[in-house]
């Protein structure tokens, strides 16, 4: 027997008065809830890594192929929820490094420039105050790089399907209202 089975039978219930059992009552009900949350949480888990094994994904890398996979797939084989939920994962990824990489990109050429100025003959020189300006601007664009890197990771590791649609909705509308803009600001 296990040591908790022989804690139950060489348990003295008559002790119990109401206050005690009221008390039992409750926290059986607590870890009741505890133990649904753990399972309700490992079942989320479990279909997300079936999911990821089935379009042959490999843990903590963002590979685009398999998606593409999911993306191009006839809708009688997308049967769970958690195959949408990858390919909106896949997507914001793909949009955090887009910005990642820009970022990093332009970063290199605002430090890029400040020698190149000297060497190039149709740059235009700038001050030195302005040089260096350039530079903390692109230490800036680096740091956001990296933050951008960040919420990448974060994109990765969420499993919870709500917070995904809303950052999903959120870049959606950052996308719409920026398509919107630009053509009114270019084209007047």
């Amino acid at each position: 027997m296990n040591t908790d089975e022989e804690k139950i039978l060489n348990a003295d219930y008559k002790c119990y008065d109401d206050e005690n059992f009221r008390n039992a009552v409750i926290q059986a009900l607590k870890d009741y809830d505890k133990i649904k949350e753990r399972e309700e949480k490992d079942k989320k888990k479990a279909a997300w890594e079936e999911t990821n094994r089935k379009l042959g994904v490999k843990e903590g890398k963002a590979n685009i192929l398999p998606y593409l996979k999911l993306i191009l797939r006839p809708k009688h084989y997308l049967y769970e929820n958690s195959d949408y939920i990858s390919a909106i994962s896949v997507i914001l990824q793909i949009i955090y490094i887009f910005f990642e990489k820009f970022l990093i990109l332009v970063s290199i050429c605002a430090i890029c420039y400040a020698p190149l100025q000297f060497v190039v003959s149709f740059l235009p020189i700038l001050t030195w105050y302005n040089d260096i300006v350039l530079v903390l601007f692109a230490f800036d664009f680096f740091m956001a790089s990296r933050f951008f890197q960040l919420f990448r990771v974060y994109i990765i590791n969420i499993h919870d399907e709500n917070k995904l649609y809303n950052i999903f909705g959120a870049w959606m509308s950052c996308i719409s209202v920026v398509s919107t803009i630009v053509p009114i600001l270019f084209f007047k």
